[in-house]
């Protein structure tokens, strides 16, 4: 999408059929692209036909408008100058908005079950639905979900990837669990938990899940790397038992990661003392 120009903070405004007016989102231009930075609660509007969109460049106004129109409005906590400086983010684009590995996170579908009826918008859905419709429940793409929640248009679903049959086995025995098989190979379950736990009022079971489970199977995943390190080329795939190797095949991405950087650390520590032993002699 080219905006043209050299940068800057954008207003986006809706226009009615009946001549109203409204904001419906403020973005951040720059040379790598573009990123939402406030959302309002007239976004829906879209969905009901309303146009057309206007891009409307604000440098010299912006504070007047944000003041006078969107603040009152909205009820808009967030400081112009946090705006400004890229500070005051959705959670899914702060930090994480240029990483892959936040983006492989986030290749995910979440339930939705909708409280309000949307026309002209069943497509989402996949099926040959023309509308949505108050109740229906929808995988929709973990971005689409993060503004459709917020929006107070629908609810989530949690994902059976943190549901409670996977919370219990986890609390139980956590390396028993194939995490790999909850986001399909080489998904990454710690970070979509991450990204599931920002849309949460209570963050904190969410957050005890996540840490104590990778704290409680980090232990497992060194301890197999620096035994097939000590194996060498010798070393079998299937070595280690049944119940090991189930485990590694069920390692999220973020474990397999660490799983080869400490198999290559203990090879090169084993490299330097047998170079050491060696020059002794």
């Amino acid at each position: 999408m080219n905006l043209g120009g050299d940068g800057g903070v954008v207003l986006l405004f809706w226009r009615g059929r009946g001549g109203e007016w409204g904001a419906a989102a403020l973005v951040s231009v720059g040379a790598r692209g573009w990123r939402l930075l406030w959302a309002g609660g007239e976004c829906g509007c879209l969905y009901h036909g309303l146009t057309p969109w206007w891009w409307l460049r604000t440098r010299f106004d912006l504070r007047r408008v944000w003041s006078r129109f969107v603040e009152p409005t909205y009820n808009v906590t967030v400081s112009l100058d946090d705006l400004r400086r890229g500070t005051a983010t959705p959670p899914l684009m702060d930090d994480d908005y240029f990483s892959i590995d936040a983006i492989l996170a986030e290749n995910q579908k979440v339930g939705c079950r909708f409280k309000i009826d949307i026309p002209d918008m069943g497509h989402l859905g996949g099926g040959g639905e023309r509308d949505i419709t108050r109740s229906n429940t929808l995988q929709l793409p973990i971005w689409m979900v993060y503004t459709v929640v917020l929006s107070d248009w629908a609810d989530m679903i949690m994902p059976p990837a943190f549901g409670n049959k996977v919370k219990n086995a986890l609390n139980a025995e956590p390396c028993s669990v194939r995490l790999a098989s909850l986001v399909g190979a080489g998904g990454l379950w710690y970070g979509f938990g991450k990204t599931i736990m920002e849309m949460l009022d209570d963050k904190k079971e969410m957050s005890d899940l996540l840490t104590n489970t990778f704290r409680k199977r980090l232990i497992e995943v060194i301890d197999q790397a620096q035994h097939f390190a000590a194996l060498g080329p010798a070393g079998g795939v299937g070595s280690g038992g049944d119940s090991a190797q189930s485990f590694r095949e069920g390692l999220d991405g973020t474990e397999r990661e660490l799983f080869a950087l400490a198999q290559e650390g203990s090879k090169r520590m084993k490299r330097w003392y047998e170079e050491g032993e060696k020059a002794r002699r």
